[in-house]
């Protein structure tokens, strides 16, 4: 990976460090934390639920249980059960027939709990542009640690006094942290990070949720852990504890003092800090050309985002690149491996190790990424995983209806995943992330990297909502539709996109310009020009 050199620049890896763990970590690690004790959590909170009436125990069979009707022809209620003996052996027969249209299964409970967590997404992402100007990028953090808290609290709650209710609340509490994480920690490892050091810096984010996943797969390991559930799930709080010990090593991302605030004392005092060198004139003339550009306007709001010509294929872009990163499929395909992991005969506790392991590998292949990504290009790595992605999607689906010609097809199939995941991995994951940052001017920044969250959430909203619905009626050939949208974005990336390796903001800016058709001076047509074909 490159690095830029300069001098002691310890208090910059100090703060973009404590970012991406107190922040994408517990994101990554909270998209999987459900999964392992899902069982545990059915049993405890789900036995029971309230029709409305009065509170019905749920039988082995998903059937009620308590004042049941009996549907042994040779009693007239549940009590006579004793006199034949066989009261243990037929009481999940029982069924209340009076409440029947009021039945609500634990899986359809438990499912509706999980389900929050994308609801708080979603406006914890439209809640991006408001916190990040008011508080600024680091007060900005420290609001979402508090929320954290609040809702690992809770996950302790709902363990310990088997509350439904807690468990909703701390999963839409620990969604509006991930949706304002998806949004901030970008946007401030990005606006930290000299020129030069953009790319590699960028993928920490997506390589801190990719390890925040398979520390919680691994910690699910244990049973122990899966009992206590609550412990296990209010273990997300730790990164935020020791953030808000150590935000006092932390700073203040110097663009947005600078362009924000109007501050231009304390942001070179900062980026001399984070840089650690006095010589910051050059990025220092390069602010203060974009803040007098910027004084005759506003920030953006969301709505002007879509009004304004002066962004409008920045936005169209991430949008598309949202939507593809999404609608590619990859959390199907995460889905979809436990079936394959079935059908080659492994066992469930077997499986669970080589999710594991998959995991493990979507981990080594965002590091991959970040050593690339100042080298080949952030718009070629894109290209490439795309390309990737299109390939193993068509395979998968061969594999996945070949698998009655032998076991061994089922390897394969495994290995058509592995080959999807290092496609997504080394572009397609990390990219559209620093491009949210990359593509915006300051003024519009917030805004766009708020509406790129929302778009992701949605997106993973839809995807977790009708998969199953599409792969009950398409079967393997759903992956022929993500293989579509991997192509539409590998044609985008090749046609639109930018290369925004060793670009500074402004020939960004510049490039989209030309491309909105807005009016350029000679001098900036030619930093358009200079754009990596």
């Amino acid at each position: 990976m490159a690095m830029s050199g300069g001098g002691d620049k310890t208090t910059f890896y100090i703060s973009v460090l404590l970012c991406v763990f107190a922040g994408s970590f517990q994101y990554g690690y909270n998209i999987s934390s459900v999964n392992g004790p899902a069982v545990n959590i059915k049993d405890d909170l789900y036995n029971h639920f309230e029709s409305g009436k009065a509170v019905y125990e749920i039988g082995e069979d998903g059937s009620v249980l308590e004042n049941p009707v009996p549907t042994c022809p040779n009693i007239s209620s549940v009590a006579d059960c004793a006199a034949c003996a066989e009261e243990i052996a037929c009481t999940s027969d029982f069924l209340l027939e009076a409440d029947r249209a009021l039945h609500i299964t634990r899986e359809d409970q438990y499912s509706y709990a999980v389900a929050l967590f994308t609801v708080g997404g979603i406006v914890g992402s439209f809640s991006v542009k408001p916190v990040v100007s008011h508080f600024g990028r680091k007060k900005g953090q420290l609001v979402n640690m508090i929320i954290s808290l609040g809702a690992s609290i809770l996950f302790v709650g709902a363990k310990h006094y088997n509350s439904h209710i807690c468990l909703v609340v701390a999963r839409i509490l620990i969604g509006l942290f991930s949706g304002l994480a998806t949004g901030i920690c970008p946007m401030y490892i990005i606006e930290m990070s000299a020129q030069e050091d953009r790319g590699w810096i960028g993928v920490l984010n997506q390589l801190l949720i990719t390890i925040g996943i398979l520390v919680a797969q691994i910690v699910a390991l244990s049973s122990t852990m899966r009992e206590s559930w609550g412990i296990y799930m209010a273990l997300t709080g730790v990164p935020a504890i020791i953030w808000i010990a150590l935000m006092g090593l932390s700073y203040e991302s110097p663009r947005y003092l600078y362009l924000e605030k109007n501050d231009a004392t304390n942001a070179a005092r900062v980026l001399k800090k984070v840089r650690g060198t006095d010589d910051v004139e050059d990025e220092l003339d390069e602010m203060k050309a974009e803040h007098e550009k910027s004084l005759s306007e506003e920030n953006m709001s969301i709505g002007a985002l879509f009004t304004s010509k002066d962004v409008r294929w920045q936005l169209i872009s991430i949008a598309a690149m949202m939507i593809a990163q999404q609608m590619s499929g990859i959390n199907a395909v995460f889905f979809y491996t436990n079936k394959i992991f079935e059908s080659a005969g492994f066992t469930n506790e077997t499986s669970t190790k080589i999710s594991v392991l998959i995991g493990a590998l979507n981990v080594a292949m965002t590091f991959v990424s970040m050593s690339l990504m100042e080298k080949a290009g952030r718009r070629s790595l894109m290209i490439y995983g795309y390309g990737i992605m299109v390939v193993f999607c068509v395979l998968l689906t061969v594999a996945l209806k070949s698998l009655h010609v032998g076991t061994w097809v089922s390897y394969v199939s495994i290995l058509c995943v592995m080959g999807y995941i290092v496609g997504f991995a080394i572009g397609p994951g990390p990219v559209p992330w620093i491009w949210a940052t990359e593509f915006f001017k300051q003024s519009a920044r917030a805004a766009g990297a708020s509406m790129g969250c929302v778009i992701c959430w949605v997106c993973t909203f839809i995807v977790g909502k009708f998969f199953p619905i599409a792969e009950a009626k398409l079967g393997p050939y759903v992956f022929i539709f993500f293989g579509m949208v991997s192509l539409f974005a590998f044609l985008y990336c090749l046609k639109i996109t930018p290369e925004t390796k060793g670009k500074s903001f402004e020939e960004i800016q510049v490039y989209f310009a030309k491309l909105n058709g807005v009016e350029i001076s000679d001098e900036e047509m030619k930093l358009a020009d200079n754009r990596d074909e």
